[in-house]
């Protein structure tokens, strides 16, 4: 689990930022996290100082409608686009802007006025996905929810269905090979040909369904082209 987590929180009303900013604040009393908190006004501000320092937030809390500049399903479509790996966590009073506002790394929707108990519990749910992707195996489905796999071992099961999940885990490390389990490719100790099976690094054998092949062997294929390149330095 990542011992400082980077939020920003996205918002044109100053009394909202504060609020939300408190409660993480009480969050991170109770659990015993580290936080960081940046504050911004508006997407542009955002933007201005992502160019600026390379730290970006790991998760934003986005208001969806602000007075000036982009929206925040704007911004959201902004950097998926330029391949964030930010988080999002939407903060609204429209509930009915939800269906246009999902996307890759939109984890949920908290509504204002906010309920603290509500907010807490997502809060908790959306920084399970910041565990170190390195230490995660497989994750396997499990009667609408998921379960975890980690390198040490251990399991969590946790909630949401692997369609959600896979549309908010980072596609060059992660793809799913069958309707029961997504993998991700560091742990990827070998397989068999012709690709019915991938055995990974705890020696656990998962299948490949024939509708994903394609889709998982290209995936492999990106992710070993990318270690070669980061390894060499091309």
């Amino acid at each position: 689990m990542k011992d400082l987590v980077n939020i920003g929180i996205c918002d044109d009303d100053a009394a909202a930022r504060s609020e939300l900013a408190d409660l993480c604040r009480m969050y991170a009393s109770r659990t015993k996290r580290q936080f960081r908190i940046q504050f911004f006004t508006s997407a542009a501000e955002l933007l201005e100082q992502a160019a600026m320092s390379p730290g970006n937030p790991d998760l934003l809390l986005l208001d969806i409608e602000m007075e000036t500049g982009m929206s925040g399903i704007e911004l959201m479509e902004y950097l998926q686009l330029h391949r964030s790996s930010t988080l999002i966590l939407f903060v609204t009073s429209h509930g009915e802007l939800g269906p246009e506002a999902y996307g890759r790394n939109v984890c949920g929707f908290i509504t204002k006025p906010v309920d603290e108990e509500a907010f807490f519990a997502r809060l908790a749910s959306t920084l399970q996905l910041l565990n170190d992707d390195d230490n995660i195996v497989y994750f396997q489905a499990e009667r609408g929810y998921h379960r975890v796999y980690y390198s040490t071992g251990e399991s969590e099961l946790e909630t949401g269905s692997l369609k959600e999940l896979v549309s908010r885990l980072d596609p060059r490390l992660f793809v799913q090979c069958h309707k029961s389990y997504i993998i991700n490719l560091q742990h990827v100790q070998r397989y068999s040909r012709p690709w019915k099976e991938i055995t990974m690094d705890n020696n656990i054998v998962l299948p490949v369904s024939k509708r994903m092949l394609t889709s998982v062997k290209r995936a492999y294929a990106g992710y070993c082209a990318s270690s070669f390149r980061k390894r060499w330095g091309c």
